[in-house]
């Protein structure tokens, strides 16, 4: 009974794997992506390291696409792999500045107010929030190049 039990279980995790795996290859090829970069400017200068969320105006569209800024400010957008693309729509973008400093290096919160006040704002925060963003794109099958984006 207990071996019959064990190859029961056995049997039923691995169909949750492989059913698990199906579904998630099969959403990606029911979503395509398409090309899309660009370039960003903060005050007429490349605006290097920061990372772009695509968030779709279309509210039954749940995939996010990011891009992270090179040291010139050129970007690529990646939805399931590096460098495929966004599926097409309108988008409106937010702005992330990532963090060098880990977690557990901030303790407590006296310390995170310090670390906020000293950490430098490289654009003004309304990038940073999507009801505030004005950052707007269209992705399509035919334009890869999403043009210069530029912030002050």
């Amino acid at each position: 009974m207990w071996i019959s039990t064990k190859a029961n279980f056995l049997l039923l995790f691995s169909f949750m794997v492989i059913s698990g795996c199906g579904e998630e290859s099969s959403f990606k090829s029911t979503v395509p992506v398409f090309p899309a970069s660009g370039k960003i400017l903060y005050l007429g200068k490349p605006l290097a390291g920061v990372i772009l969320i695509f968030h779709s105006t279309d509210v039954n569209q749940k995939i996010k696409s990011q891009a992270t800024t090179d040291e010139d400010g050129k970007f690529v957008a990646t939805t399931f792999k590096t460098a495929d693309g966004a599926p097409e729509g309108d988008y409106t973008i937010t702005l992330v500045v990532p963090s060098n400093e880990s977690d557990s290096t901030r303790e407590d919160a006296a310390t995170e107010r310090q670390f906020r006040k000293e950490r430098p704002v490289r654009f003004p925060s309304k990038y940073q929030n999507l009801a505030t963003s004005p950052l707007k794109v269209k992705v399509t099958k035919n334009q890869p190049d999403l043009g210069i984006l530029e912030i002050n």
